[in-house]
């Protein structure tokens, strides 16, 4: 078995298997100056030789991998594996990188023995066992698209990332360690940090007054005002005029539990919640996964594949000693093939974690991967009464609207999301209660 998993950091050795881990990339594309064709020969960069293109792209053997291990002795033993094998199992990553990754190994090793391509989403044995089970040939046509993909995209930034970065870095003056980065990915972003922080630096708020309304409820006027007195006048003509509901509709509805988390939307979360950086989160949630606590967490999908119904069921019944009344649903707001890139979103493998033994980031995230699951398969739904109240005064109408809860359903679980706006039982024709009185407010970004 080859395989790029960070969990797996060592070779080993048994009767009738080998496992080599390359602990990342242990092949690069070529620097300009590796290709024969590139058409200077000064020493440095040459801005007259921007931009280069290679006739073929070529990789070269990286001297160290991000682990600081030696990338030639890693090789080595993987060809040394491949030689004693009878076939190759491809452990990479379940995406476009981690196909290439382990692809070029098996090309610069001149494998010839069948290789078959290994996909899994969780570090458990069950999931292990039924990966090998479902197990196809490295060349099928999804796993030869995958490579594909991976490698124009590697070929793409190459040639935009290296011709930007020494054209911008000589015409600045900057080369050597203080060069000029320039990415598909990081140009975007630092230009629109850059532009945020000049919105910021050049931004002076104003002061500016709205007429409010705080009798039972809320209501407030869209119109804004230069000075006090200006909004005190508009008030008194509301306060006089009255407020009348002008409609109301109230609507039995069900509050669709949230959606399975992605590594981005579990970053965010803990984030918004835990002040938890995006780096420490994924950390986080890698031990958990490498223990076999949570599934893979370098996942864009926030949905399932439907082929995974059947470990669903065994997770709930495995979690149902939680103290939540789990169901199985089978919707596809969860299991949506379509949806699903490479990796299925995070979700608990079943495996219940002692949490003593747990550091308390670990245990922060993965009760919070398990809440979401929670939610997400939570028995009874969350049902309310959603009311709207149109109203009237003068010449304005304001909009309320709220909810009454039937039943709170997966709402049970967690109450960070709990802001319930409960609105009294008006029909249409009712005068609301009213005192529009100015406030001061300062204008934001």
């Amino acid at each position: 078995l080859v395989g790029s998993e960070m969990c797996i950091r060592d070779s080993y050795y048994g009767e009738h298997y080998q496992i080599h881990a390359l602990s990342g990339h242990i092949f690069e594309l070529f620097n300009m100056e590796d290709y024969p064709e590139y058409p200077s020969k000064k020493k440095g960069w040459d801005l007259d030789a921007l931009p280069f293109f290679p006739k073929t792209f070529r990789y070269k053997l990286m001297q160290k991998t991000t682990g600081g291990t030696s990338a030639k002795k890693i090789f080595d033993d993987i060809v040394k594996g491949i030689e004693w094998a009878d076939a190759v199992i491809h452990v990479g990553d379940s995406d476009d990188e981690g196909q290439v990754l382990v692809d070029n190994v098996l090309h610069y090793a001149k494998c010839t023995k069948p290789v078959y391509r290994l996909i899994q989403d969780s570090n458990t044995v069950d999931e292990f066992k039924e990966a090998l089970q479902k197990m196809k040939p490295n060349n099928s046509p999804e796993y030869k698209a995958m490579a594909l993909e991976g490698r124009f995209r590697a070929f793409y930034d190459w040639l935009y990332g290296i011709n930007a970065s020494r054209y911008a870095s000589l015409k600045f003056g900057t080369t050597g360690k203080d060069c000029f980065h320039v990415g598909r990915v990081i140009t975007a972003i630092v230009f629109e940090i850059f532009k945020r922080d000049y919105e910021i630096q050049n931004f002076v708020p104003q002061p500016y007054f709205q007429n409010v309304s705080k009798e039972g409820l809320t209501l407030t006027s869209k119109t804004t005002f230069k000075t006090e007195e200006e909004a005190s006048k508009v008030a008194d003509q509301y306060n006089r005029a009255g407020a009348k509901v002008i409609a109301m509709n109230r609507r039995k509805t069900v509050i669709q539990a949230p959606k399975l988390f992605s590594q981005n939307t579990l970053q965010g979360w803990m984030g918004k919640y835990y002040k938890m950086s995006p780096s420490d989160t994924l950390k986080t949630v890698q031990s958990l996964y490498e223990n076999g606590y949570a599934s893979y967490p370098r996942t864009e999908s926030e949905y399932l594949k439907s082929e995974e119904k059947n470990k669903i069921k065994k997770i709930i019944q495995l979690l149902q000693g939680s103290g939540v009344d789990l169901a199985f649903k089978d919707s596809n707001k969860i299991f949506n093939d379509k949806k699903v890139i490479a990796h299925s979103a995070l979700v608990p493998t079943g495996k219940i974690p002692d949490m003593n033994k747990l550091n308390q980031k670990e245990q922060i995230v993965y009760k919070e991967i398990v809440d979401r699951f929670h939610e997400v398969f939570f028995s009874e739904e969350c049902m309310v009464h959603r009311t709207t109240l149109d109203i009237q005064c003068l010449n304005e109408k304001f909009r309320i609207q709220g909810d009454i809860y039937i039943s709170k359903g997966w709402k049970q679980v967690k109450n960070l999301r709990t802001n319930d706006r409960e609105i009294p039982d008006f029909q249409k024709g009712d005068n609301i209660p009213i005192n529009f009185q100015p406030e001061k407010k300062m204008t934001t970004l």
